[in-house]
């Protein structure tokens, strides 16, 4: 039965637990959609009764029914002196009177409203074809606890000062202001008159009951004419003592020089009448108690002009288009039927939880994320494992044969499928050396077996033919048997080698110990050959190795007695100890033929440049060294060969990890 491969079994999973993931945040949202709702509800019912509640306050009332008659209002600001750019500590006052208004509160702010502008609607007299660039003008309105501010901002084609000689102050450009009287007598006005002979201090002089005749300057207002490219600006401080709840404003203007005739009255009331001035409103102190903290810390009070009447803390003055977190209730007088008085605003409390409304789009685009990432992932890794196990099956022929292929590394390679190729393209090799000698071994076999066969044929040949000299005879024909019976040990030895290798064996042993006994038993064997020991001292053992003490003996033996017998006569066998790196590195060195091309240690290799056909015939097979090499890589080190650096001879090096105390335990 065919196994389903890694995307068949990773979709599935995927899937289901974005389904579960799904499911669990549509019910949490449904529940906090419900449970919001509710809460949202439950506030709009308290907003509601809470209109109510104001609408019995007797102040709230009054107050929005005067806005509502009242007769062209100005609503004002009282600011500290922190909500003012400049101070004039000789008068008092939070704005410099210089005829700039760059100490002005800016009028963008929430809690500052924008100048009035008043135009040809606001004409109270016409003596000619109305022209917008004879006369308009702006007017901002300001106040502190002594002083009221004004700034008037007059677009006039042509300003006419007042004569330096005369003693009328309406032959000219002028603004006129008119208020009542003191408490006591509120029928009469004050009116007063604001002139100038040039730019500079302005002149203000209070006027006649019944004319524009004026009595007499009066010091306690201050004011400034400054001209502009357009007019005149005028910025002028009123005592609050002296104002009341009305204010009459008009501006004049006087275009003639020679007639010195008006041509236009403009202004927001007259000054001829109280009635008909404009009312003065300025947000009033209210008290919100018994509304609860929600409600009480949230909630604004405007007229049905939509300037601010009342409010905790600091709100805008003119009401704007409310926001989504806005609640506007109407203010009607529940004994009245003449519509509404005011506008109740609340701002909406945050009744957000912890949960997101956004969270499960966020989580389900991430699990999509992930999802894609892991089908991607697992597209990749079964792309590489079916390129990997294709290009190892063509490493085999349908012979049997391994083949030389090697194995390409993927475009896009994945570290754990690079390591199962590496690891693969290892064991390929080594699979490829042992196939490589099992195939050779037949024909060296029979290379290497004729000549001793050979001597003893032509001995056994010649002992018939001459036996007063057989006894030479017969020790030729010893000595080719000998040779086939170490030939027939050796493998033997390597066969049995391969099976033997056990690491349960292994044990923590002197490599100095070894080292020393080998060299004392070459130096008996091989007394015509010098050998040089090297950073091993006398009665010293300092390098641990972990491992079988008699394979690492055997290794050597190996690699010595190759030394010895392709050195050149009268030089010497150097063994050298040195640890780097925590390994143990033996290196043993010789002088005399130089190495073959290729691996020394591949049982494929027999012979060196300039061998010398004697010596043990089994060494021609190279099994001498592919033992050794079996025999480093079972205790995870490695050993190789390399001709010399002066090219004199040839030096092995073999390197061992020395062992640590844990590897003795």
């Amino acid at each position: 039965m065919r196994s389903p491969s890694i995307l068949r079994l990773l979709v599935p999973a995927i899937l289901v637990t974005m389904a579960t993931v799904a499911v669990v945040f549509v019910m949490r949202w449904q529940d906090q959609e419900s449970m919001l709702q509710q809460r949202l509800d439950d506030w709009m019912s308290a907003a509601d009764s809470t209109a109510g509640l104001l609408m019995a306050n007797p102040v709230i009332t009054t107050e929005l029914r005067n806005r509502r008659d009242a007769n062209a209002p100005l609503h004002f600001p009282v600011l500290t002196r922190k909500d003012f750019s400049g101070h004039n500590s000789d008068q008092g006052v939070a704005i410099d009177i210089d005829g700039l208004a760059d100490d002005w509160p800016v009028s963008t702010t929430d809690n500052e409203l924008p100048p009035y502008q008043f135009g040809r609607d606001h004409l109270l007299e016409v003596n000619q074809t109305y022209d917008p660039d004879s006369l308009r003008f702006s007017l901002g309105i300001v106040a502190d606890q002594t002083h009221l501010f004004m700034l008037f901002s007059v677009v006039d084609d042509r300003v006419i000062y007042r004569q330096l000689e005369g003693i009328s102050a309406h032959r000219n450009d002028y603004i006129q202001l008119a208020f009542p009287e003191p408490a006591g007598k509120p029928e009469r006005l004050r009116r007063m008159t604001i002139t100038a002979h040039q730019p500079g201090p302005a002149t203000v002089f209070e006027l006649s009951a019944t004319s524009l005749r004026p009595l007499r300057e009066n010091p306690d207002i201050h004011a400034y004419w400054a001209a502009t490219e357009d007019g005149y600006r005028v910025e002028l401080a009123l005592p609050r003592r002296l104002v009341g709840t009305h204010l009459g404003i008009n501006v004049t203007d006087v275009d003639d020089d020679q007639q010195r005739s008006r041509h236009y009255v403009m202004g927001p009331s007259s000054t001829r009448h109280l009635h008909e001035q404009s009312a003065l409103f300025t947000p009033i102190p209210a008290t919100f108690a018994g509304l609860g903290h929600s409600l009480s810390s949230n909630t604004t009070i405007y007229d049905i002009h939509g300037y601010l009447v009342a409010c905790n803390g600091t709100c805008p003055l003119l009401m704007r288009a409310t926001s989504n977190r806005d609640y506007q209730v109407a203010l009607a007088s529940p004994d009245e039927a003449a519509g509404n008085l005011g506008y109740l605003v609340l701002r909406q409390p945050d009744l957000n939880t912890s949960f997101n409304p956004r969270l499960p789009w966020l989580v389900a685009a991430l699990l999509l994320i992930v999802a894609l990432l892991f089908m991607n992932f697992g597209r990749r890794i079964r792309r590489g494992l079916v390129h990997l196990g294709r290009d190892y099956t063509s490493t085999v022929a349908h012979d049997g044969h391994i083949t030389d292929h090697k194995l390409q590394e993927d475009k896009h390679p994945i570290r754990e499928i690079e390591e199962l190729r590496a690891a693969l393209v290892e064991a390929n090799r080594l699979l490829k050396e042992h196939y490589d000698y099992t195939q050779a071994l037949p024909n060296r076999l029979a290379h290497e077996l004729r000549t001793p066969v050979s001597v003893v044929q032509s001995s056994l040949d010649n002992l018939q033919g001459a036996p007063q000299d057989s006894e030479v005879f017969v020790q030729r024909a010893r000595d080719g048997i000998a040779t086939l019976i170490n030939l027939i040990q050796r493998m033997t030895e390597a066969s049995r080698l391969e099976q033997s290798l056990e690491p349960s064996e292994q044990q923590a042993f002197a490599l100095e110990d070894v080292i020393r006994g080998l060299v004392e038993s070459y130096r008996s064997i091989h007394p015509g050959t010098t050998f040089e020991v090297i950073g091993i001292e006398e009665n010293k053992a300092d390098i641990t190795i972990f491992g079988l003490p008699e394979l690492i003996a055997q290794l050597l033996d190996k690699v010595l007695n190759n030394a010895v017998d392709f050195a050149a006569v009268n030089t010497p066998v150097r063994v050298r100890l040195t640890t780097e790196e925590g390994n143990a590195v033996v290196r043993i060195s010789n002088e005399g033929p130089l190495l073959p091309q290729g691996d020394p240690f591949s049982p494929m290799k027999s012979s060196r440049k300039g061998e010398h056909s004697g010596g043990d015939m089994a060494a021609h097979l190279g099994l001498g060294l592919y033992i050794a090499r079996m025999i480093a890589r079972f205790h995870s080190g490695s050993i190789n060969a390399a001709d010399r650096l002066d090219t004199e001879g040839v030096t092995v090096t073999l390197i061992l990890p020395i062992a640590r105390m844990s590897s003795r335990i």
